[in-house]
C-alpha cells in the first residue's frame, strides 16, 4: 500500500504588507512533499492574524473576518 501525505498551511505575507497595515494570505499545499503556494486574493490586518489557532478555526477566524 502507497502511503500519501496531505497538508495545507495559511500564511501571511508580511513583507508584502500595505501601508494601510493588512498583508496577502497565502496557502500553502503540500501532496507527497510537493509544495504549491497560492494567493487567496484576500487581506488582513497583520495585527489581527494569529499563529497559535489550528488550521480549521484560523480558517473560520479568516471567513469571518473577511465576509
Amino acid at each position: 500500500m502507497v502511503r500519501s501525505s496531505f497538508s495545507i498551511l495559511f500564511a501571511i505575507r508580511e513583507n508584502k504588507a500595505r501601508k494601510s497595515g493588512k498583508a496577502p494570505i497565502e496557502i500553502t499545499i503540500t501532496v507527497n512533499g510537493d509544495r504549491c503556494t497560492l494567493s487567496t486574493g484576500k487581506q488582513v490586518a497583520i495585527d489581527k492574524w494569529d499563529n497559535k489557532l489550528s488550521p480549521s478555526l484560523l480558517y473560520q477566524n479568516i471567513t469571518a473576518k473577511l465576509s
